[in-house]
């Protein structure tokens, strides 16, 4: 026990020491903000720059624990500070200091300490640390070779000279006498090795743990309770305790408590204090801080392990009354259960307790199935699987021109009322004679396709996760495809055996939304899936809210069924996100948009969008900050919108609201 605890301190200095030299350091950890007032409750990591000269951060990595950051492009000045966070949080930077905004930042740093790396863009490491065990409202500073609390009375100097006054190297003739700080200065660090046994804290794989059932709107359920619930599933085949384990609702948190998580077995969360009804084989998980309301119209569930890896990480769709998502190897369904939901136990349509098993047939003994050439020209396609038929799978996405680091993808959707299998399909380009190129025989993928499924196929997957949302991992294959030529190509999906056409599409960069200058990393989405492929009007990029992509998932720009609405919900504030939300649902799409925020007297005060790309369905945010930066004064504030269709069609809205 002692000796690994040794080992463990003198890793840490080790670390602290070696890198006290470097050029750029990881120079103050805000771990746990809970309690701040003087500050906003953001988590934050500071990076300072020890040289008289500035340095680009372009292509750095920061990386924390497993997780790899990619930072944004900036220029740190000489002796400069930059604070970097998760996007669409609130941050206060000082005067001089920088800040960088990241998309995948941690949704939450680890309160015991973690890790923390930087590495340039050619992976040469500059800096690593391992933060000490976090104080509420308290960051930790680097003070020549160590680590103390901050003493500043707001509990953090975001960008600017650490409350010692001193940061990470500017005590060099320290080193020269390594053996003196090792009694005194270390023992605070390693707090949580003292217990080895503990220590070593399971590692889990991502997915090992599905977010398996969401249940958001359960009005009208006669046989299970009007309660909303998500259900997680233990594809693992060994059991998992859930105790620090944290269930994310978008950017809001809940703390699993102890429970034991059988291997191929269910567990059902939800508000504690309400009713709940769960299948024998399954369990109930009862949450004091579980939502209390879903929304109906969609958000992103997160499933977090106790070192902060994300397990899971899903979207669902907009909820129907009295029914529930249910998962499957290539997405989600609505539940076809009479309950309306299978809480606590295998999901109704498509069990995920076999996913490497074919779903069997609707006609088992039909005689001429077997006789079929295709089924026998292709060994991996099941047996008795229908053949898919032309126009039951889709071309429903494509990104032909990826970011600089990205990757081409190409999207399939079923839209049968039937289970199918991708083995038997192939992909092409059709040259200018009509001929076609190199087949691309997608016999790899051995999952089906459920009805309303998606499937996502890229060359390399880390060009599509790094760049867009990922809400269904488990739609995403990584396979050979054909190029997708920048300026237009007609892209094939047919049948191996006989040729024959399943959906053709010949693209071009001109279906791009006129108000995209630069289409690099904007996909070309389907509208409606059930319009003609080549209709070039029912095509259109990739809404700027949804991230420009939305691979494996819901295309941003399909309409909805029967939508109403047609403009944006009040703004409401968000504690959580700490921002205002404005949710919208339009009625076409395409639309763009322009918003602004005016005072009584009719002053503007702040932009929100300006030419913004929306989807048919989505959410907005704006940090509260008027133009000079300031939070204005609480009062009645107006909403003011506009939105317009390339085609002419315009929408103005505006709406009192309130600022706290």
């Amino acid at each position: 026990m002692k000796q690994l605890f040794l080992f463990l301190c003198l890793h840490i200095f080790t670390c602290l020491y070696a890198q006290s030299q470097s050029d750029i350091i990881i120079n103050e950890v805000m771990a746990n903000p809970k309690g701040l007032i003087l500050l906003p409750e953001t988590e934050y990591i500071e990076l300072h720059n020890t040289t008289k000269q500035a340095i680009s951060l372009t292509g750095w990595w920061l990386v924390y624990g497993q997780t790899q950051v990619k930072l944004s492009e900036l220029a740190l000045p000489a002796e400069g500070y930059v604070v970097l966070f998760r996007s669409n949080r609130t941050i206060q930077v000082e005067t001089n200091g920088l800040q960088m905004p990241l998309e995948k930042f941690p949704y939450q740093l680890n309160n015991d300490g973690k890790l923390l790396q930087l590495y340039d863009a050619d992976w040469a490491l500059h800096d690593e640390v391992y933060y000490p065990k976090a104080l509420a409202a308290v960051s930790w500073e680097r003070c020549g070779n160590e680590w103390i609390s901050c003493t500043d009375e707001r509990g953090g100097t975001p960008g600017g000279i650490n409350s010692c006054g001193t940061s990470g190297n500017e005590t060099p003739e320290e080193p020269l006498e390594p053996e003196e700080p090792t009694t005194p200065e270390l023992p605070e660090t390693p707090i949580t090795p003292e217990e080895p046994e503990n220590e070593p804290t399971p590692t889990y794989t991502a997915g090992c743990i599905w977010i398996n059932e969401v249940m958001a709107d359960p009005n009208g359920l006669v046989a299970l309770p009007q309660t909303e619930y998500v259900e997680l599933y233990n594809r693992s085949d060994q059991r998992i305790n859930l105790e620090n384990w944290q269930f994310i609702y978008g950017d809001k948190p809940t703390l699993l408590t102890d429970y034991e998580l059988p291997a191929q077995g269910y567990v059902v969360l939800y508000r504690s204090g309400r009713e709940i009804k769960v299948d024998a084989q399954g369990g109930a998980l009862p949450l004091a801080k579980f939502p209390s309301a879903l929304l109906n119209t969609g958000k992103e569930l997160s499933l977090i392990d106790p070192i902060g890896q994300v397990i899971d990480q899903i979207t669902y769709e907009k909820a129907k009354a009295g029914i529930a998502w249910e998962r499957s190897t290539t997405g989600f369904y609505l539940s076809t259960d009479p309950r309306g939901g299978t809480p606590g136990e295998a999901n109704s349509a498509q069990t995920t307790t076999s996913p490497d098993e074919p779903t069997e047939p609707e006609t088992p003994n039909e005689p001429e199935t077997p006789d079929k050439p295709e089924t026998s020209t292709d060994p991996e396609t099941p047996n008795n699987v229908s053949l898919v038929q032309p126009g039951e799978i889709i071309l429903n996405e494509l990104l032909p021109a990826p970011y600089s680091d990205g990757s081409e993808y190409i999207e399939l959707y079923n839209r049968s009322q039937q289970t199918l299998f991708l083995t038997g399909l192939a992909l092409a380009t059709r040259k200018t004679d009509g001929s076609l190129s190199t087949l691309y025989p997608l016999s790899s993928i051995t999952t089906p396709l459920e009805p309303g499924g998606y499937a996502l196929l890229s060359k390399l997957l880390s060009g599509v996760e790094a760049f867009y949302l990922i809400s269904s991992p488990q739609a995403l294959h990584e396979v050979k495809l054909p190029v997708l030529a920048n300026n237009g190509s007609t892209v094939v999906l047919l049948r191996l055996a006989d040729r024959t056409v399943i959906d053709e599409v010949s693209y071009s960069p001109k279906w791009h939304d006129s108000a995209i200058k630069d289409s690099k990393g904007v996909a070309l989405e389907r509208i409606d899936p059930d319009k003609p492929t080549q209709d070039a009007t029912n095509w259109h990029s990739a809404a700027e809210s949804a991230g420009y992509g939305t691979p494996g998932y819901r295309n941003s720009q399909q309409l909805l069924p029967s939508s109403t609405q047609n403009g944006f919900e009040r703004p409401y504030w968000s504690e959580s996100e700490r921002s205002y939300i404005l949710r919208y649902q339009l009625a076409d799409a395409g639309y763009h948009c322009r918003i602004w925020v005016f005072d009584t007297m009719g002053r503007r005060i702040a932009e929100i969008a300006n030419l913004t790309i929306l989807g048919t369905e989505g959410l907005l945010r704006w940090d509260g900050l008027g133009h000079d930066g300031s939070r204005p004064k609480p009062g009645i504030y107006i909403f003011y919108a506009e939105l317009f269709l390339p085609n002419g069609t315009t929408h103005t809205q505006r709406e009192v609201f309130l600022i706290h």
